[in-house]
């Protein structure tokens, strides 16, 4: 089981995710077939922004897991089922006032799949949002028995990042059997533009001044061209 449309570009760091994702969904067939109930793993895609990690995420979540549920495993008989979360939307709606709301988080305790998308993305407040993953890490960690629950992470951020602001978190990512993998690679989006007419020079001072869009500086095209990357990333 793979998904058809994810491109690698004979990129290893591509090939190490995908992989990865790949081996998470045998894990949830593994569990589905397991005659005992087996520890959870969890999976955890980190790194540069635009590589696929949602993608393959989200794949997990409509393709994988949908297979398991249809087969009607014992395992996952009374499940309330998979859940994405977009992570800045949740913690914006789940930490007001710096106060944590209980039902947003005891609420991701009950599915049996859940997917965490964009973890880090609301850095500035970085230390809060830790505390809040901490404490769902924590439920999900603990339940059924302690074999924990299916968890999937998407973060631009490495291990080494989330490990100075919370330790106890990047060491839930890893323990147990779960998988931690950072891509460091090349933005899929910038892969499909066309190589630069110059030969990929830097331009000067006076030629940027000359290409930029009439009434704008080109600074102000820079920020612009930015923002816009950052709103599809």
């Amino acid at each position: 089981m793979t998904p058809p449309d994810f491109q690698t570009f004979n990129d290893p760091a591509l090939q190490r995710m995908l992989k990865a994702a790949t081996d998470y969904a045998k894990h949830i067939q593994e569990c589905r077939h397991a005659k005992a109930p087996l520890r959870r793993k969890w999976l955890s895609l980190l790194g540069t922004c635009g590589t696929g990690k949602t993608h393959l995420a989200n794949w997990l979540l409509t393709e994988a897991w949908p297979v398991t549920r249809r087969a009607g495993s014992h395992l996952f008989k009374d499940a309330a089922g998979a859940k994405m979360i977009y992570w800045p939307e949740f913690y914006d709606t789940n930490s007001r006032r710096g106060k944590v709301q209980d039902g947003g988080v005891n609420g991701t305790a009950r599915y049996d799949l859940l997917v965490i998308d964009d973890f880090g993305a609301e850095k500035e407040s970085w230390g809060d949002a830790c505390a809040l993953l901490s404490i769902i890490l924590h439920h999900r960690e603990s339940s059924l028995d302690n074999k924990g629950k299916l968890t999937v992470l998407t973060s631009n951020s490495t291990l080494a990042q989330i490990q100075k602001i919370e330790p106890r978190i990047a060491s839930r990512l890893i323990r147990n059997g779960s998988v931690a993998v950072e891509c460091i690679t090349k933005d899929y989006s910038l892969r499909k533009l066309p190589p630069p007419e110059d030969g990929g020079k830097p331009c000067t001072t006076s030629a940027a001044r000359n290409t930029a869009p009439a009434g704008i500086r080109p600074r102000a095209a820079v920020r612009e061209a930015a923002a816009e990357h950052d709103a599809v990333g």
